[in-house]
């Protein structure tokens, strides 16, 4: 299972936190997993220059240095396509907010 929590203080993302393997299908017929490698590697390359990124094997932690609306419009559009997965894909992707 994907498991994504995302961090937040006040209305604001802090930070978001990606860890699992989704196991939808065998690799590489997990589009499960491919859908949401796409969002999120989408985000990084989007907030890379100016944020704290780490990808580990299964683990990617992204957090904020900033709090400009820019990035909080990605983060937010990242959220719904997340949400999106989840809905349709419960059994291979969880997401939890956690209040900082």
């Amino acid at each position: 299972m994907i498991k994504v929590v995302i961090t937040k203080r006040d209305d604001l993302i802090t930070e978001l936190d990606l860890s699992g393997h989704a196991e939808f299908r065998e690799h590489p017929f997990d589009t499960v997993c491919a859908g949401v490698s796409c969002i999120i590697f989408g985000l990084m390359n989007a907030l890379d220059k100016v944020n704290d990124i780490k990808v580990l094997e299964n683990h990617i932690n992204i957090k904020l240095t900033s709090t400009n609306q820019i990035e909080q419009n990605y983060l937010n559009l990242v959220y719904i396509q997340l949400k999106t997965i989840e809905y349709k894909y419960k059994k291979y992707i969880n997401i939890k907010i956690r209040k900082e």
